[in-house]
């Protein structure tokens, strides 16, 4: 079954929890990460995805597109002002994440001579 985009999950964010914050043994942490979720929505719908590289990776338009001069001289003031905010709001959401190199923790893979993942 097939939701809309705007109804997924937007992102999930995983932190280590210090060993103040939990009752978990310390026998335990040294062989396993305790880590604690942190889900996040963008303050509100038709954002897109988050991060520096997003509009490479999501497909169609991702977040508030860019208006020209004649459209943003076209807008009342008062739609003006809804609409910058709107951007600043985007600007701070999509700040709040890194790309996916940094926050996707994945090690690059290496290269072999014939040009495969070794």
């Amino acid at each position: 079954m097939c939701y809309p985009k705007v109804t997924q999950p937007t992102h999930a964010r995983w932190e280590e929890v210090s060993p103040e914050e939990t009752d978990v043994p310390p026998l335990v942490r040294q062989k396993y990460l305790v880590v604690d979720s942190f889900f996040q929505q963008p303050p509100f719908a038709g954002l897109g995805l988050p991060g520096p590289d997003a509009n490479f990776i999501d497909v169609g338009t991702n977040g508030l597109l860019e208006l020209d001069d004649e459209d943003h001289q076209n807008m009342k003031p008062e739609e003006r002002e809804a609409f910058a905010f709107a951007k600043q709001e985007e600007v701070e959401w999509r700040s709040q994440w890194g790309g996916d190199i940094t926050d996707g923790a994945r090690a690059q893979p290496r290269i072999g001579f014939v040009g495969v993942p070794v």
